[in-house]
């Protein structure tokens, strides 16, 4: 399959789907959420320096087996702290505001246009070759289910109101399974490698953690609607 499809695959699935979801959802003029998703989009920038170097601390201190159980646990429990720690610090200032949603946006959708250019990247570098049609739809499923996340998580930092640091402790739980899952499940293998058994059982948790992660956003946003405290923010 042309690698330009499986971009665009991504692109659609980390991006377009869920821009038009918020777009209709919120009732949001473009201009109102221009500086929340570059915010979050900064806040991606800031994950990729600091997180690495967490990560490898364990590996330049203590030479840990980067595909063991402990490692791969260490590094999802990092991503998930750290992230949704960024993000707290940004949605403080959108409590009850839609604006929040769109902070998740910023960073999600960067991260699938991050993924969408490495990809492209590397086939016209010659470092591979054009995926089958079932590995593109995969990489932009699971686009999906990561910007749904970014903003299912986000919603739930901005409507926690006086259980904030309980809500983030939430967040961050389930945002490190959700990256513990695939690495456990990959051990360090490349995807195309894995047997159709151990895909279905990877994203099968995958889709579920993001529809526990969704159920619970909506709820937010559903007492905070009918509360009358949300607010456009424009």
């Amino acid at each position: 399959m042309n690698p330009l499809v499986g971009i665009i695959a991504i692109l659609i699935g980390g991006l377009v789907i869920p821009f038009l979801y918020l777009k209709a959802s919120t009732r949001m003029p473009l201009r109102a959420v221009i500086v929340p998703v570059l915010l979050g989009l900064g806040l991606l920038a800031a994950t990729l320096i600091i997180q690495p170097v967490i990560q490898a601390a364990p590996l330049v201190a203590l030479n840990v087996d980067r595909d063991s159980i402990a490692f791969i646990a260490y590094s999802s429990l990092v991503s998930g702290l750290l992230q949704e720690g960024l993000k707290l610090s940004a949605v403080k200032r959108y409590q009850g505001d839609y604006r929040a949603l769109w902070v998740g946006l910023g960073f999600g959708g960067g991260e699938a246009l991050l993924v969408a250019y490495l990809s492209g990247l590397s086939y016209y570098a010659g470092q591979a070759g054009g995926a089958a049609t079932f590995y593109y739809l995969l990489s932009a499923y699971e686009r999906l289910l990561a910007t749904t996340f970014h903003v299912a998580s986000t919603a739930i930092l901005a409507t926690a109101h006086w259980r904030l640091y309980s809500r983030y402790a939430l967040a961050a739980l389930l945002h490190s399974l959700l990256n513990f899952t695939p690495a456990y499940i990959a051990g360090g293998r490349d995807i195309a490698s894995l047997s159709i058994d151990a895909l279905a059982f990877m994203y099968a948790g995958l889709t579920l953690l993001v529809i526990i992660t969704l159920i619970l956003a909506l709820r937010g946003v559903s007492l905070w609607r009918r509360a009358g405290m949300l607010e456009m923010g424009l």
